[in-house]
């Protein structure tokens, strides 16, 4: 099953097991070809369509996108949408 990581910006809420934002962009998507019922041309497609890094190992993904990563703090936000 993939999943991904998520820069949020605006109006948000924060809960113990979710967040929400008023603006989100995908910036990286993890899947476990090995694990993955989607096979990867189309988890490749995913990727590409949205411009961001498809990672295959968990421990890669947290390595760049964990608690305090410097990817996690310089997610870069759109222009074109409004703060």
């Amino acid at each position: 099953m993939p999943f991904g990581v998520v820069a949020g910006w605006g109006t948000a809420s924060v809960e113990p097991r979710e967040w929400r934002a008023r603006f989100a962009r995908p910036v990286a998507v993890y899947a476990d070809p090995a694990l993955s019922l989607i096979g990867p041309g189309r988890l490749a497609a995913i990727a590409d369509r949205y411009s961001i890094p498809l990672i295959g190992r968990f421990d890669a993904l947290v390595l760049e996108w964990g608690p305090g990563a410097s990817s996690a703090a310089t997610a870069v936000v759109p222009a074109s949408v409004p703060a």
